[in-house]
């Protein structure tokens, strides 16, 4: 996702939108960030979540420069702006989310291996790698431990109990992933992988067929 330009949305109630959105963006999450504006030094937008009038988030794809000795490796921005009497306007690095408390944790590698054994993971040296995050929702990390691979999804606190009883009402049926455990103060929750193919890559492919219902999980 290309930014915009400034011009292309308008949103009365969040008027960052069209800023976050536009060639303005670099200049306002330096502000946000509280770094000088040089430090940005590319930035895309990879995804926007956007629901008119109420709110956005935006996660970003970046290059930053350390004291003006030259390019890092990329980095994943991400901002908010939230409607109100006064809009909320706010901006992070990932994996410090505001929503996430979990995130910055399993991101450390010298407390990965201490987290997974809190959650039931298999022993072993443990290999983790970004697979999917939505800014203040979730992110969802794939890990390897002598090679069995798993799913540990990042979610706000409040959401792991109600997930994981999805999880126990689905254990009785063959198809559905297990459930190693979770962890409610940081809002953890480690599944299995199951082979099959997943739905997204189904729904890309160009033929356009979808399976029945009963056999997706």
């Amino acid at each position: 996702m290309a930014l915009t330009t400034p011009d292309v949305l308008r949103d009365e109630r969040l008027p960052a939108v069209s800023t976050l959105l536009g060639h303005g963006a670099p200049g306002l999450l330096a502000e946000l960030l509280g770094v000088p504006a040089g430090r940005i030094d590319s930035l895309r937008a990879e995804l926007a979540l956007y629901r008119p009038g109420r709110r956005l988030a935006v996660r970003y794809r970046a290059e930053l420069r350390q004291n003006g000795t030259g390019p890092r490796p990329p980095a994943t921005l991400a901002a908010r702006a939230v409607a109100g009497d006064g809009p909320r306007l706010e901006a992070w690095i990932y994996p410090d989310d505001p929503e996430l408390p979990g995130l910055p944790f399993v991101s450390d590698g010298r407390l990965v291996r201490t987290i997974l054994d809190g959650l039931g993971a298999p022993p072993g040296a443990p290999s983790l790698s970004q697979y999917a995050y939505r800014p203040g929702k979730r992110a969802v990390l794939e890990a390897r431990c002598s090679g069995r691979r798993m799913f540990l999804k990042v979610v706000p606190p409040r959401r792991i109990a109600a997930m994981r009883d999805v999880h126990e009402r689905l254990s009785n049926l063959p198809e559905a992933p297990a459930c190693y455990g979770a962890s409610a103060g940081m809002g953890l929750l480690l599944l299995e992988a199951r082979p099959g193919e997943e739905l997204s890559e189904r729904l890309r492919r160009p033929d356009g067929w979808l399976p029945p219902p009963e056999v997706v999980i």
